[in-house]
This record gives structure tokens, sequence and C-alpha cells, in this order.
């Protein structure tokens, strides 16, 4: 019987989480998608907003006040989708959110390199 996965596809992502077990990417990012209920991206759009004012960015009126308040709203929940994802317990338990946030950010950027 064929897979309709390549062996691309069947590739075993390391989560940078010292310790922690191979992981299927399909699963991983199915239940990155049903934790955000379908919102990754928009998430992650929100949550940019959030990102440090450079030389580059300063005066961009998108990166005002309001929208610092949707982007702690779309880390928060980023957070919790990953840690779900992840399987990770809450601080102090597990990981710092920022720790969380790589580990999505690595695995995004993961991805993005099977391309």
């Amino acid at each position: 019987m064929s897979s309709r996965f390549t062996d691309r596809e069947r590739a075993i992502y390391q989560s940078p989480f010292a310790g922690s077990p191979p992981i299927d990417p399909l699963a991983l990012n199915r239940r990155l998608w049903q934790a955000t209920r379908g919102r990754l991206y928009d998430l992650l759009a929100d949550a940019e907003a959030a990102a440090p004012v450079t030389a580059e960015t300063k005066g961009d009126i998108t990166r005002g006040p309001e929208n610092y308040v949707v982007a702690a709203a779309a880390e928060e929940e980023l957070a919790r989708a990953a840690r779900q994802a992840f399987g990770l317990a809450p601080f102090p338990e597990g990981p710092l959110d920022a720790a969380v946030l790589d580990a999505l950010d690595h695995f995004l950027g993961w991805l993005e390199g099977k391309d």
C-alpha cells in the first residue's frame, strides 16, 4: 500500500526542549491548528505588533498602543496553543511563555524549511 505522504513529509521533528522525544510534525501541526481554532496565521500576524520598535518601524502607525493590546492577547493565545500542542505544562511546572513561543517559532521555521 502506498502512502500519500512523501519522505520529506514523514520527517521527524525534534523539539528544541532538551530531552524531549521526537515529534510527528503532521500531528503537531494539526494540534496547533486545532488549539488555535484555525486562527494560527491570524494570531501570528496579530502578535507581530508586539515586536520592538526599530529604526525601520519607527513612525509605523500600525504599532500604536491599541495594537499592543491585540498583540498581547495574540501572544497569550499562541503560548496557550503551543503548550497544548507540545504537551507542556504551564509555568512554573513547565517552561516560560518566551521559551514556548521560541519553540513555536522553531517549529514553524522548520516547516518552512521543508518546502
